[in-house]
């Protein structure tokens, strides 16, 4: 499905659900520019969220939300409440005397959509509960306040365990019995007409700003731009560090598991060989590290340290996240840089005239990878064993690097720069890792992981 497709059913999706909620002001098609609202005296101030993409069902210190299953999400633009609807707000809206000065609780469903129809009667502006997606996303990555302060209902059903592979603007399930109320560490339900626990809202509103295009790219169409410039060895500087990207001399080579002794040990997805031309590319000269991730991110993944870790290779990143980090690299750098296409990453891994050793410069793994045996299953500083002849490092071993690439059956035919399927469910990563057998860490050897799967032994390498 092309981008425009899947954001013209995301938008019918959310229409449908926007609807729904019954205010009875027909949403508008304008950009949202008013973001603060008196209310019968009381202001309503909202905070607008740019669109993006995020990895769903996490809390912000990256650990799993209860009841919840890690994807991805693109969201398109919109705004919320900065604080929950507050007793005063509620109050001037549906009449009562509740607290001044704290959030309104002992909410129903129901009611917290009755709220919003007055709501949106009163300002003339389509107003809603936020999705799930939307109120997660904005709980970590936006400057709306107090998320801790109760629980709050969202517009989705429940359902246990939601979502797999990737959503745009979702909606949650079809109908069920209960509706979804949240809190930072947590997802639960209960039916729309229960009365029960702390449970407050807040209100959201679309913006009709679509997710940047780069972003939809990125996430949805798997082709990434390319820079047009003349290939060349280079230094890169993010901050206070810096990182290499080495030239490779385009050319063709025989690809999957070729007649030495990668034959005898070659999987049925490393077959049949085939040829493949590439052009002239750059590729990082190690796998990018702690600390510039940090650089870039200013956080680092899951289990990462930045003072212990600095030169050790990121880990813990899935394959959406390498694609977040590239974006922000690229809007610091303001280049294009990617990740490597499989086929790229083992013509670089297979070097030129030791192409065809079994593993990246040697057929003696031990001169070139950290793998179970000798790592210890651990992940060590970048450069610790010997490069390939380019001058790359840990192409075999340490970390699994991501590809571009959805995963996919070669085919016999030769191939000119090939970017794989054009869809698909798993991604390609390559190298092996500190982790694995030495089998893993052969030139030839693919490993095909769900994009949201992030472990110890996942990190990345860049291309131009």
């Amino acid at each position: 499905m092309s981008t425009k497709s899947i954001m013209a059913a995301a938008a019918l999706s959310a229409a449908v659900f926007f609807t729904s909620c019954g205010s009875g002001v027909p949403e508008s098609t304008e950009p949202l520019t008013q973001f603060t609202y008196d209310v019968n005296g009381v202001t309503l101030n909202l905070v607008e969220i740019p669109g993006n993409a995020f990895s769903m069902g996490l809390t912000s210190q990256m650990s799993k939300v209860r009841d919840a299953s890690i994807h991805e999400v693109v969201l398109d633009g919109y705004a919320i409440s900065e604080t929950p609807v507050s007793g005063e707000l509620w109050d001037a809206v549906m009449g009562g005397s509740h607290t001044a000065g704290k959030p309104v609780s002992q909410v129903t469903w129901d009611e917290a959509v009755k709220f919003t129809r007055k709501l949106s009667k009163l300002t003339g502006v389509h107003f809603s509960l936020p999705t799930e997606a939307q109120w997660e996303y904005a709980s970590r990555e936006s400057n709306a306040k107090g998320f801790n302060t109760v629980n709050e209902w969202v517009g989705d059903y429940y359902e246990s365990a939601y979502g797999e592979g990737i959503e745009v603007n979702p909606q949650g399930p079809g109908k069920t019995e209960k509706r979804v109320y949240r809190s930072t560490t947590e997802r639960n339900g209960l039916v729309s007409s229960a009365k029960a626990g702390n449970i407050g809202f807040r209100v959201a509103v679309k913006t009709n700003k679509p997710v940047e295009q780069v972003i939809a790219d990125a996430f949805l169409n798997g082709k990434p731009a390319r820079e047009p410039e003349q290939r060349k060895t280079e230094i890169i500087k993010v901050g206070d560090t810096s990182f290499k990207m080495i030239l490779v001399k385009g050319g063709d080579f025989d690809m999957g598991g070729t007649e030495e002794d990668q034959r005898k040990y070659a999987k049925p997805d490393e077959k049949p060989v085939h040829k493949v031309t590439l052009s002239d590319y750059e590729i990082g000269e190690t796998e990018v590290t702690v600390s510039l991730w940090n650089a870039v991110m200013g956080s680092l993944p899951r289990y990462n340290d930045a003072k212990k870790d600095a030169d050790k290779p990121v880990c813990n990143v899935s394959w959406y996240e390498a694609q977040s980090f590239i974006l922000k690299l690229n809007k610091i750098t303001g280049r294009s840089f990617r990740l490597p296409t499989e086929a790229e990453w083992e013509f670089a891994a297979r070097g030129r005239k030791s192409r065809y050793n079994r593993y990246a410069g040697s057929d003696n793994i031990d001169l070139v990878a950290w793998y179970g045996e000798n790592a210890n299953k651990e992940v060590h500083p970048v450069k610790g064993k010997k490069a390939n002849e380019l001058g790359l490092y840990d192409m075999a071993g340490n970390v699994w690097e991501w590809c571009q690439d959805w995963s996919g059956q070669y085919m016999k035919e030769d191939a000119t720069n090939p970017e794989g399927p054009d869809t698909g469910v798993t991604k390609i990563n390559r190298g092996g890792s500190c982790e694995a057998p030495w089998s893993s860490c052969r030139v030839s050897n693919r490993q095909s992981v769900p994009p949201a799967n992030f472990k110890k032994s996942f990190g990345l390498r860049l291309a131009l």
